[in-house]
């Protein structure tokens, strides 16, 4: 099926275009890594890179992504400091789909020895140009594979919609819990009060007992400190005190870790028991001073098996402690902020934007939404087509939208909200539910 639903000259057109745009050069692997559309750029550019990055280091990239159930994308660095090297993975069910393998030559990272060399090449980009083209990458196709997919097994699938009012539920939800966590990213509060926060949000709407930041000072440490925790209504601390911890052994690790309550415990089970934990997952807040942040999420007193969208919702949350901590480290820049915010926003699947309204100006898009009505954006047509039909003093809700001039049905969520810098916005999340619409038709046509 995989292979069915992949056009593989669109793809090459739609690669060409994108590292053109990007200044990247990259190559697109299937299900199996057979080679769905060949390395970008010239020949001599090409050679040029494979004198740095050899096919085995691509294709071994390849296999640790594809073969991951928590990494989809990653990053290597090369003999060179200004090539880098990544794979991004589309998956269903944990599954691969398709895979790029995209090198970079970053103009801002050459050093004197290496200008000739970087010059050399027709393409060159920076490190952040080079990280947020990966993301946008992802997401596009992350959404292409989704949609062909559901396309795909629409036929083979019983009446039941996939887009049943329980996983609409839940993306309300998910959308309520990134609103709440987009008002704390800049406040003015004490870090701890908004790291709290921010725990208080994920373990809500995760629904779990108990989540906690610590800080260890040195990697071979064996306490360590509780920055900050947060319990569920009826559950008690994990800690007598917040100082000099005993460290167990699950925050020994830089890539996450995710244990369900039916999954295998080898070298957790103590600390497991003593913490009361019956799941959790912990995750490394990536820094840059020699200290490390580790953050964790457990569940107590009943069984839990993480799903891969909930992994998913724990990693964009991870982001986000990670921006505040360098926000009050390094006090980031407003632009820096934003990036952030675009990141975040755009992980939760769907084309957003937030609209003051007292002045009608858009404050914020992410990157879906621009690609997908960046003519209406332009236009300052969103207002007409999906806001007319909120009911007036309803703070929050859906609607299904039927946008004539695409001949598309939208689903709209909606809420109003404080914006970051305190203004009454209203933010909207536009889902594209044509398909589902066409086939849930074609389904009772043929129901007996």
């Amino acid at each position: 099926m995989y292979n069915e639903i992949i056009d593989t000259e669109i793809l090459k057109r739609l690669q060409d275009k994108f590292c053109v745009m990007a200044g990247i050069y990259a190559m697109c692997l299937d299900h199996e890594g057979n080679v769905l559309a060949q390395m970008s750029g010239e020949q001599t550019d090409r050679e040029r890179l494979l004198s740095v990055v050899s096919k085995e280091q691509l294709y071994s990239l390849y296999s640790r992504v594809a073969g991951s159930s928590l990494e989809e994308q990653a990053v290597e660095d090369t003999e060179n400091e200004a090539v880098k090297y990544a794979a991004v993975c589309i998956k269903d069910q944990d599954r691969p789909v398709i895979t790029w393998l995209v090198c970079a030559v970053l103009s801002d990272q050459s050093s004197e020895e290496d200008r000739d060399f970087v010059l050399g090449f027709a393409r060159r980009t920076t490190l952040q140009r080079f990280n947020l083209a990966l993301d946008l990458l992802r997401e596009t196709s992350r959404q292409i594979v989704c949609h062909k997919v559901s396309v795909e097994s629409a036929w083979v699938e019983s009446r039941h919609s996939r887009y049943s009012w329980e996983e609409t539920e839940v993306m309300l939800r998910r959308m309520e819990a990134t609103t709440e966590m987009v008002q704390v990213l800049d406040s003015d509060a004490p870090a701890e009060e908004v790291m709290l926060t921010v725990l208080g949000i994920v373990g809500r709407f995760l629904r779990i007992d108990n989540a906690y930041l610590c800080r260890v000072e040195q990697e071979d440490s064996d306490t360590m400190d509780v920055v900050a925790e947060w319990c569920a209504d009826g559950v008690l601390s994990s800690f007598d005190q917040t100082r000099n911890q005993p460290r167990p052994a699950y925050l020994y690790r830089d890539k996450p870790l995710v244990i369900s309550s039916s999954s295998g415990r080898e070298g957790y089970e103590g600390d497991m028991k003593k913490a009361g934990f019956t799941a959790l997952a912990a995750m490394h807040v990536a820094m840059k001073d020699k200290a490390s942040i580790y953050a964790c999420f457990g569940v107590k007193g009943h069984n839990r098996n993480w799903d891969l969208t909930e992994i998913k919702f724990l990693n964009d949350s991870v982001k986000v402690l990670q921006n505040i901590f360098m926000k009050r480290v390094w006090q980031n820049s407003l632009e820096g902020f934003y990036a952030a915010l675009e990141e975040m926003l755009s992980n939760v699947g769907s084309s957003i934007y937030v609209r003051d309204r007292q002045s009608g100006r858009i404050l914020f898009f992410n990157r879906s939404l621009r690609d997908e009505f960046g003519k209406e954006l332009e236009q300052d047509e969103l207002s007409d087509i999906f806001e007319s039909g909120i009911p007036n003093g309803q703070d929050s809700g859906t609607l299904v939208i039927y946008m004539e001039s695409r001949c598309r049905w939208y689903d709209l969520f909606y809420k109003n909200m404080n914006w970051v810098d305190g203004s009454e916005v209203l933010m909207c999340s536009i889902y594209d539910v044509t398909e589902k619409k066409m086939y849930q038709r074609k389904i009772e046509r043929q129901a007996p």
